[in-house]
């Protein structure tokens, strides 16, 4: 499973700047994240399987035959593959790249 993460303090890394607010994949060791956890500066982000999303349950069934249950499946599976996943909905990339800002929007950010 791939673990994204919230940023709740900037990150430095060796890709420059992550900017608080942010929510992403992180590419470092598992005693760094752990240790970035312990701080505070990054948090684990738990998002709901996609099946009980209003408006997702038929989007959901497509996705579980390629064994993406959760958002952070499916954002995994856009960021590595979009085509792939487009081409299972006869979508554009775009349209699939759409669906991942709005499920962080409006099942994953908090506030404004």
């Amino acid at each position: 499973m791939t673990t994204y993460y919230r940023i709740l303090s900037n990150v430095s890394a060796k890709n420059g700047l992550i900017r608080r607010g942010q929510l992403c994949r992180l590419d470092m060791k598992p005693d760094v994240l752990d240790k970035l956890v312990e701080v505070g500066a990054i948090s684990p982000v738990s998002a709901p399987e996609l099946a009980i999303l209003p408006e997702w349950e038929d989007r959901a069934k497509v996705l579980k035959k390629h064994r993406i249950t959760t958002m952070e499946d499916l954002f995994a599976a856009i960021e590595d593959r979009p085509a792939t996943v487009a081409g299972w909905f006869g979508e554009s990339e775009a349209t699939v790249i759409h669906w991942k800002e709005e499920l962080i929007r409006d099942w994953l950010v908090v506030g404004s």
